[in-house]
Formats: structure tokens, C-alpha cells, sequence
């Protein structure tokens, strides 16, 4: 696991407002050029804080932002793109960064409407389970 990239993106989240943090969309409105109006997820927030690695996509009839691609691979998708980002398996990416799926990882579900902060907290501790050898996939 790449715990200095996950903490970098936890940082970030610490600072964001609710209005900018929708957990259930990728990337919900997009001003990216500008950045302020732009609400996305954790991982729709990426292209922000990791710019050399992600990159926003245009939807496929390529009118709005709406998802993520690894620039090195081009993997589009935010599971897969937290996959290689983080160097995480494709089950640990879905439950860190999908709504309703953190009781996988032993944590409390966070829902829809979860706030940045949380989602900050989610990554601390399943990094702190990780280094204290309390979490693996079959766990």
C-alpha cells in the first residue's frame, strides 16, 4: 500500500468543504478549469491532488467531466484508479471508496452522504488496521 498517497489525499479531504464532497458521485459538477463549483468524491478529487498521476475523463459523449483515468496505464474508473494509485487490491479500493461497503474493511458503513471528513477518517484507520496487521482481504 502506498500509505504516503493515501494520507496526502486524507489531507486534502481534512480541508474540503461539504459542499465540494458528494460521496456518492465520482465527479458531480466539474468547473474544473477554476476549481471552485467543482463537487466530486474522494476519488474525483485525484486529479487535484495527485495531477501527474490522474487525470479528469468527459463522460463517453464526452459533454461533461464525470469520471478518472491513471495517466501511466490509462485505467479509467475510480476503483480501478484507486487500485494503482493507492497499490491496493480491486476489493480494498471498492470498499474504501463506495458508499455502504466499508463493513468489508470491519468499519462502519459510510453512506451517501458522508463528509469529507469522515471519508479522511475512513483512510486513517484502515491504514492504522493495515500497519498493525489488523486487516487482510480474507480477514
Amino acid at each position: 500500500m502506498n500509505y504516503e498517497r493515501m494520507e496526502k489525499l486524507a489531507e486534502f479531504l481534512d480541508k474540503l468543504s461539504r459542499k465540494e464532497f458528494n460521496f456518492a458521485e465520482v465527479v458531480s459538477e466539474a468547473n474544473i478549469a477554476k476549481k471552485c463549483g467543482t463537487v466530486c468524491c474522494a476519488m474525483g478529487w485525484t486529479p487535484v491532488v495527485f495531477p501527474r498521476l490522474v487525470e479528469f475523463s468527459l463522460d463517453e459523449d464526452e459533454i461533461r467531466w464525470s469520471d478518472v483515468v491513471f495517466k501511466k496505464s490509462g485505467e479509467r474508473g475510480y476503483v480501478e484508479v484507486a487500485e494503482e494509485l493507492f497499490e491496493i487490491s480491486y476489493a480494498e479500493a471498492e470498499y474504501l471508496f463506495t458508499p455502504n461497503q466499508q463493513h468489508y474493511l470491519g468499519v462502519k458503513d459510510l453512506g451517501n452522504f458522508a463528509t469529507p471528513i469522515q471519508a479522511a477518517k475512513l483512510l486513517r484507520k484502515y491504514m492504522a488496521k493495515v500497519k498493525k496487521g489488523d486487516y487482510n482481504e480474507t480477514s
